[in-house]
Parts: C-alpha cells; sequence; structure tokens
C-alpha cells in the first residue's frame, strides 16, 4: 500500500543484489489515491474509511482551510 500524492509512483519490486547474489520481491501495488471516493463510501470494510480518510488527508496536504473544512464535515 502507497500513501504518497504521486499517482504515477508505482513500484512493483524490492531488489537487492550483493556480489553474485540477488534477491526480488514482487509485489501487487495498491495506490491510496487511485481508490474511487464513492467505493470507498459504499464499503462494508472497516478500513476503507482509513483509506478514504488518508486520500483526502493527502489531497488537502498544505490547505489547512480544507482539512479544517474536511474535519468538520466528518465529525457529524
Amino acid at each position: 500500500m502507497f500513501a504518497d500524492p504521486f499517482k504515477e509512483y508505482k513500484p512493483d519490486r524490492f531488489t537487492y543484489q550483493f556480489y553474485t547474489t540477488k534477491l526480488e520481491f514482487q509485489y501487487q501495488v495498491y495506490k491510496v489515491m487511485e481508490q474511487d471516493d464513492e467505493e470507498l463510501k459504499k464499503s462494508d470494510n472497516p478500513f476503507a474509511l482509513v483509506v478514504l480518510a488518508a486520500k483526502k488527508s493527502l489531497e488537502s496536504r498544505g490547505d489547512e482551510e480544507k482539512r479544517f473544512r474536511l474535519s468538520e464535515s466528518w465529525s457529524g
């Protein structure tokens, strides 16, 4: 899971090499910023709300007014 604001950043492997030994891990990529807000809201999975909160936090980075409005809307 990547929680960064860069949609195009999608590393799908980690490679380590030392002399003649090479170790590589390949994995699926899940980007918070690529997730659909409405799908997250409709989901029964409680983790979907965590992903939605992380996405909104990334989208409002550097905009304190927007963050305040978001926190107000989530508090009821």
